[in-house]
């Protein structure tokens, strides 16, 4: 066929798409299953009229659905992917995967050899090509119905995993089949063999995904970041496929996974919209040829022919799904304490297992020779166009019955606040029709009155608490969006702005969980996972000489990030604050219990930042001047980029004003970290144990002394751990404490010290010594206090005098 025809055929099908999308407005019918019914009745017409005869050439094979429309789709649904939800809910989606999958497998195969009498390797390559819901007629569905995220999560990303089983299963048992026989090393094989393939892809789109998602902070533009998007997927699956042998579902959805949690963050907010509209366009055309290709493959008379065996298959199809998700799915989530899923999903799940043209595409990769194709194209293609047909169309009233289209109480908020504005939105419409003198005072009351009364009429009366949580929930996502304007203009680096967005989203799920705002402190927990894992590292390398220096400066370096942190979560809350009081909609009550939460907020951080101007004045005074001048270098540059992109400065005008800024902001001067305090030999010689000792021998301290940095909440030394070094407090303030029972001993500060029975000996800390400001401290070790004594007989001897009053006071 000539490509102007293959073009021109394709535009038409897209056509016909468009308008098929015009009557699932007007007629409840989903738009795959319309696709469908559409390409069997063009698949008809094309038999019996003439023009449509070049349509006898576009039908499924596997190549197309696996290197065409498979990357695409599998690409868009990983990307918009909600990731913190799967992480969640990654059992039973791993469970229904591989195990049910398996599970199924079996159940058909053994149904088909049953009733049918079908030889057992054949019942079995049904079983697994048919048992793996298909991710894009499952995703394409639950898009257009508005599933509730969770049960949206589980099924989709059951159906984005469970192919990479099934396309293993349904490899080894087709080469069963031409084979005709098979070992038990054979089922080894294959055991390994699929742990190869999925985890394998995996591993290689994790690669991939980490890889790009860094490359993305060089290209910020939108054709540049797209271009990598297209890359990543189609570059992904095939070289995982076709050149590795491994899953490339796999490989796209991992690789799309880490785009969207790690690779998101590396675009601007503008870019990172774009891609997603794009892939979501890229996504509805891919649909559109592949649902009216499905329809486009099949054959009546072959469906007449067979249509006992598809019964059967229809029958033995469903009894699996039900009993693998009403089977499994409860007992997955009892043994990892998951929140339950409940029937009415669990019946959803089932129902919704659709098969697609992915199943199309593994059955006709089976050669033509082996013994009873046509028999498995048949069934194949008729438990597609079921589940699409039937299944599909009935799922919407199925959703009704089991109560899963009502609002719950928090919803029920959530609208009302909507229409709230929807009505603010409306009037400051007429408004401007009015001031302009188009609308009369008159028509603009009638006019506001609809619209009032029809809002009005549709609100429900929902619990106070319901309300304060659905406006925390506006308010968070306004600080969301000054984070990632603060990130942009430089304020913040990725991983802290990772780590707020981590408290922020633990905090909506604690609302969506049913807490109280009483419950929630957004400055309880100042650590998040990346703060939790530099507690841990710190307290493995702390008391390490040989990695004092890169620890001072990385200390110093977390120093400015926690004044940047507490900066950020400062400006958010004003934002959330300034947002709150201009919200007209919002109940007087709800609307002062949030602003006393925001204020208690704003009291903790002007707090913490005041430590810093109190403890560290000249730090305060240059990191503020440092950070604003690189905020608002970098928003003259951002503003320069968007007159040019709006078109209201031409180019040279722009390259010039670029350059001038940029030339300004990469000359900011560093910060220094340097801290004024006494001399180092001043401040050993206020040790008692080092009190009176000669120049000479404090010199000698002096050349062996490290210095170390400690910031508000890390632990110098733990009680029960080893120690042998002293610490002196040169500026700061810490806390001494006990763990059990919890008990407050003492503060330090600059001039005081810890730690010295260390130097006597005793290897055990008895206390535990944590920073409450950020602070410096010299630190001595035992073994270099022994090695002078031996050369300075003085020491030697106040280390004596010292052990003896310790053994004296002890008896």
């Amino acid at each position: 066929m000539p490509l102007s025809e293959t073009v021109f055929i394709t535009v038409s099908l897209l056509a016909v798409a468009v308008l098929a999308a015009v009557v699932c407005r007007r007629v409840p019918v989903p738009f795959t299953a319309l696709l469908v019914v559409l390409g069997i009745l063009l698949g008809w017409l094309d038999q019996h009229w003439l023009p449509l005869e070049p349509l006898q050439a576009f039908h499924l094979s596997p190549d197309l659905v696996l290197f065409v429309f498979l990357p695409a789709l599998i690409f868009e649904s990983g990307f918009n992917l909600d990731g913190r939800q799967l992480l969640k809910d990654v059992a039973p989606v791993l469970v229904l995967a591989v195990p049910a999958l398996l599970l199924s497998t079996l159940l058909i195969g053994l149904g088909l050899w049953l009733v049918l009498d079908m030889p057992v390797v054949y019942a079995l390559l049904f079983g697994a090509l048919i048992s793996a819901t298909d991710p894009i007629a499952v995703i394409a569905l639950f898009k257009e119905l508005g599933a509730p995220l969770r049960l949206n999560v589980l099924v989709e990303g059951e159906s984005l995993l469970n192919d990479a089983t099934a396309l293993v299963v349904f490899k080894v048992l087709l080469g069963v089949a031409v084979v005709g026989t098979v070992t038990w090393q054979d089922m080894g094989s294959a055991t390994g063999e699929f742990f190869r393939v999925f985890l394998g892809g995996a591993l290689v789109g994790f690669v991939i995904g980490m890889l790009l998602s860094e490359a993305m902070r060089f290209v910020q533009s939108h054709s540049a970041v797209f271009t990598l998007t297209i890359v990543m997927a189609y570059a992904g699956f095939i070289i995982s496929e076709h050149m590795l042998h491994m899953s490339g579902v796999m490989t796209v959805v991992v690789a799309a996974i880490c785009l969207s949690v790690w690779g998101r963050s590396r675009m601007s907010q503008e870019v990172a919209e774009t891609a997603r509209e794009i892939w979501e366009f890229i996504a509805y055309l891919c649909n559109a040829l592949l649902f009216l290709l499905v329809g486009l493959s099949v054959e009546p008379v072959l469906l007449l022919q067979y249509s006992w065996a598809i019964t059967v298959a229809i029958l033995l199809v469903l009894f699996s799904r039900a009993a693998t998700i009403h089977g499994m799915v409860p007992v997955v989530t009892r043994w990892f304490h998951l929140p339950a899923i409940g029937t009415a999903e669990r019946h959803i799940m089932w129902w919704g297992g659709l098969k697609g043209g992915l199943a199309i595409a593994m059955v006709l990769s089976i050669p033509p020779g082996i013994p009873g194709r046509d028999m498995l194209l048949a069934m194949t293609v008729g438990v597609v166009v079921f589940t699409l047909l039937i299944n599909a169309s009935t799922i919407r009233p199925l959703m009704k019955m089991l109560g899963m289209d009502r609002l719950d109480l928090h919803e029920e908020a959530e609208f009302n606040a909507g229409t709230r504005r929807a009505e603010q939105g409306a009037v400051m419409v007429l408004e401007g029709f009015r001031k302009v003198g188009v609308l009369s005072k008159a028509a603009y009351h009638n006019i506001t009155g609809e619209i009032h009364q029809l809002l009005k009429a549709g609100r429900v009366k929902v619990e106070e608490q319901a309300n304060e949580r659905n406006a925390y929930l506006s308010l968070l996502h306004t600080e969301l969006e000054t984070l990632d304007m603060l990130y942009e203009a430089g304020v913040i680096p990725q991983y802290t702005r990772m780590d707020i967005r981590q408290q922020i989203q633990s905090e909506r799920d604690q609302l969506w969980s049913g807490a109280s705002l009483e419950t929630i402190s957004t400055t309880a927990d100042q650590r998040g996972m990346f703060g939790r894992i530099e507690q841990y590292l710190l307290s493995k390398v702390r008391e390490l000489d040989w990695l004092s220096y890169l620890l001072m400066r990385y200390q110093y370096m977390r120093l400015s990030q926690h004044f940047r942190r507490d900066v950020a979560k400062l400006m958010m809350t004003e934002s959330s604050i300034s947002a709150l009081q201009l919200d007209e909609a919002m109940s007087g009550k709800v609307k002062e219990m949030l602003l006393i939460h925001l204020q208690e907020r704003r009291r903790k951080l002007e707090a913490s930042l005041g430590g810093f101007k109190r403890d560290m004045p000249e730090f305060y005074r240059r990191y503020s001047y440092r950070m604003a001048s690189q905020a608002a270098w970098s928003g003259a540059m951002a503003e320069a980029d968007l007159l040019f992109h709006h078109g209201q400065m031409g180019g040279k005008p722009h390259a010039k004003l670029n350059k001038l800024l940029y030339e300004k902001f990469d000359s900011l001067p560093p910060i220094s970290s340097s801290v004024p305090g006494l001399p180092m030999q001043e401040i050993i010689c206020t040790v008692p144990l080092f009190a009176g000792l000669t120049e000479e021998v404090v010199d000698e301290l002096v050349a062996r002394t490290v210095t170390v940095t400690f910031l508000p909440g890390d632990r110098v030394i733990g009680q029960g751990e080893k120690g042998d070094a002293l610490y002196i407090v040169v500026h700061g303030l810490l806390r001494v404490h006990r763990t059990d029972p919890d008990e407050e001993i003492a503060l330090l500060e600059d001039g005081d010290f810890f730690g010295e029975i260390a130097l006597l000996g005793e290897q055990v800390r008895l206390v535990n010594v944590t920073a409450v400001h950020a602070c410096e401290l010299l630190r001595i070790r035992r073994g270099d206090v022994l090695d002078l004594a031996e050369r300075f007989p003085q020491i030697s001897q106040q280390l004596h005098d010292a052990d003896e009053q310790r053994r004296n006071a002890g008896s």
